[in-house]
């Protein structure tokens, strides 16, 4: 297959179709590729004015929600391109967006503006007032119930709002630096605790009701934590950092040191997940590598799946049989999880390709959350693109959310240093846990939360309670910029600026060696 010609800018992020059998990339405008041939399907989607920065498919497929710097949140139709109503309109940068789990609304946030809020979908308004940071928001969620919506950022605090009443709930002061992303952070399996990272080189595990932390700040990681994921059990945490490693976490026994340190990658790393099985786990660094680790032994797969350029996202299909990688080289390329072998190669872009994740509409489809640098947390109609009630706000820039499984809950962070949970119907904050974080992942059953910090470790938190299970995983020396769960759950992999990728039990946070 010949290179493929398409974005004109830099793109920021790329998003399967629910099937698989489409991939979505964005730079201003919003392209659609038949994931088989990388053939383009249609013409371009125009209507940004500026990089889109994060977009969301609803859960029945039909409507895709995208975010941008344009200060825009807008809807379009999954099948024609065509969009959908009017843009719903921020004071400032929109850095993400996502839906509530009824799809009813949808929780945007910004950086600048310190706010969350939250939009209906049917009726395009706001919901409500806004809720808001000290500082600048990096990232939020919306809890599985809907309920609330939790948000982070420079403040250092995750910050808990009740959807409907959009009153601040919790906040939880939870690590030492900023909040990064709060759509990287895990729920654990029974949505009882929420797991954070930040780039203060920690995780924090949190009870979801309480907002408290449990334990100590789970450290290892030298260098800023930058993802986390949950094992497809929930017994284990991985979280992946600047400091070059990965590291798993008992996310059980919530042990606040890294059971297992992967090193090898020469730079930092900058995505992981756990392959289907939970036996194996993915990275991509700013080594310019992707690369596939056995999890029992930690040893490198086969050879390095390598770029011209340093890589800044990937994503792996749900059929686990290939890797999709982009970053500075201006290329997306396919790879097959077996062979290692190159697949494919699209040539579509003029600039970097900052990051490749998914962004989930609310459940129900008919509403979005987003999150802007305009520091608020927005609930948007996917209908009509009105704003629900008011803006959810944090004091800095959103950068990152999640919503709860049950799709009662927004989590928001950003610079603020927080991560605040949002009750979706209110637009209320629930809760606000306190010290930055830089990623954060939800358990499978949604009963933790994983989170990672600039202080090099990991917490695991009660997601009903909000209370830290446990200490802090510790083990990294620098910031942890990512962590994966394995799809048994078992096993939490982190990556660090510490050059190592660590492995933990992810329910006791026990570093596995």
């Amino acid at each position: 297959l010949g290179p493929l010609k398409g974005h004109t800018e830099p793109v920021n992020c790329v998003l399967w179709s629910l099937d698989g059998t489409q991939l979505f990339s964005a730079d201003h405008t919003i392209r659609c590729w038949n994931s088989d041939t990388g053939e383009s399907v249609g013409e371009p989607w125009k209507g940004h004015t500026d990089s889109v920065t994060s977009f969301s498919l609803s859960p029945d497929g039909t409507k895709l929600a995208s975010a941008s710097w344009d200060l825009t949140v807008r809807f379009w139709d999954a099948r024609s391109g065509d969009p959908i109503d009017q843009p719903l309109q921020h004071d400032e940068a929109v850095h993400a967006v996502t839906f509530s789990p009824s799809g009813e609304f949808v929780a945007s946030g910004g950086s600048d503006n310190k706010t969350v809020r939250i939009w209906d979908v049917e009726n395009v308004e706001q919901e409500g007032t806004s809720m808001e940071h000290e500082k600048g928001q990096f990232g939020l969620a919306v809890t599985r119930d809907g309920k609330r919506i939790l948000s982070g950022g420079r403040d250092k605090r995750i910050k808990v709002w009740d959807v409907e009443t959009h009153e601040l709930i919790e906040e939880w002061e939870s690590h030492t630096n900023w909040i990064f992303c709060i759509a990287v952070v895990l729920w654990s399996l029974d949505g009882s605790q929420l797991f954070s990272p930040s780039v203060d080189h920690t995780i924090r595990c949190w009870n979801s009701d309480t907002g408290e932390s449990i334990g100590e700040p789970w450290k290892g990681h030298t260098d800023g934590v930058n993802c986390l994921s949950l094992s497809p059990d929930g017994t284990k945490l991985v979280s992946a950092s600047r400091d070059k490693t990965v590291r798993f976490w008992d996310s059980v026994d919530l042990t606040a040191k890294p059971l297992t340190t992967i090193s090898g990658h020469e730079d930092t790393i900058r995505g992981i997940a756990y392959l289907p099985g939970g036996t194996r786990i993915a990275t991509c660094s700013r080594d310019k590598t992707v690369r596939i680790w056995a999890v029992e032994n930690g040893e490198q797969e086969r050879t390095s799946m390598e770029h011209e350029g340093g890589l800044y996202g990937f994503a792996v299909t749900r059929d686990g049989k290939r890797i999709l990688s982009g970053g500075e080289d201006k290329r997306i390329m396919v790879w097959d999880v077996e062979t290692h072998e190159l697949i494919e190669e699209w040539e579509s872009h003029t600039n970097w390709i900052c990051i490749i994740q998914m962004i989930e509409y609310l459940p129900g489809g008919t509403r979005i959350v987003s999150c802007s640098n305009d520091k608020t947390v927005r609930i948007w109609d996917a209908e009509n693109g009105e704003q629900e009630r008011t803006s959810m706000e944090h004091e800095c820039r959103v950068y990152g959310l999640a919503v709860t499984r049950d799709g009662k809950r927004i989590l928001s962070g950003g610079e603020d240093k927080r991560i605040r949970v949002w009750d979706v119907e209110t637009h209320e904050l629930i809760e606000e846990w306190g010290k930055p974080v830089s990623c954060v992942l939800w358990s499978h059953d949604g009963g933790r939360l994983f989170s990672a910090s600039f202080d090099h470790t990991i917490r695991s938190w009660d997601s009903n309670t909000g209370t830290s299970m446990g200490g802090p995983w510790t083990g990294h020396t620098a910031e942890i910029f990512s962590i994966s769960l394995s799809p048994d759950s078992t096993t939490l992999a982190s990556a660090s600026r510490d050059k190592t990728v660590r492995f933990w039990g992810a329910c006791s946070g026990d570093p596995i060696e």
